[in-house]
């Protein structure tokens, strides 16, 4: 489990707009060159959780493959069946039988594609979240970073702010794998 490294420092008027994003997030110039200061320090660390936004379950996903192949690439574009399950069956002819006779249901599917996350598979779709806890010498926030190609790349507009990594919750689509 994820375990931070000593809380970085940050002037009282920046912690103080972090600590009014709790929950949100900043886009603030000054919070986005404090989130590149705790990549570069080694302050910032992977998480181990992984942001996964599943679209809403439909009645119907796990009876029609080609509604099963959409909702795949809602969560993201480069999902699909394939990458989720090799069926022993031609799942598009007519008579396939449907995709409940490999997922019998949705909390399956998930699970299926949590495997994918925790095999590494789809590392470069689904990479871990990386935090960084900031304090003002009294109190913390963890600021998170989700576009690690964006910060890599210099382009990073805005960053997570929680309480702590203890907030980011299944419900809101932020998995522990």
């Amino acid at each position: 489990m994820y375990t931070p490294p000593e809380p970085l420092k940050c002037p009282l008027d920046l912690f103080d707009r972090l600590w009014a994003a709790r929950g949100s997030y900043c886009s603030d110039d000054d919070a986005i060159e404090l989130g590149y200061e705790a990549l570069g320090e080694g302050v910032a660390m992977p998480l181990s959780i992984y942001f996964i936004k599943f679209p809403e379950d439909s009645t119907d996903l796990l009876t029609d493959w080609e509604k099963l192949e959409y909702w795949l690439q809602d969560i993201h574009h480069s999902l699909s069946v394939e990458s989720v399950c090799m069926p022993d069956i031609d799942y598009w002819e007519d008579d396939a039988p449907a995709p409940k006779t490999v997922f019998p249901t949705v909390e399956s599917l998930k699970e299926a594609i949590f495997e994918l996350v925790r095999n590494g598979e789809h590392e470069e779709t689904f990479p871990s979240l990386w935090g960084a806890t900031i304090t003002d010498g009294e109190r913390t926030v963890e600021i998170v970073f989700d576009a690690m190609d964006a910060w890599g790349l210099g382009h990073a507009d805005s960053i997570d702010v929680f309480d702590s990594v203890d907030d980011m919750t299944e419900e809101d689509g932020y998995y522990a794998l």
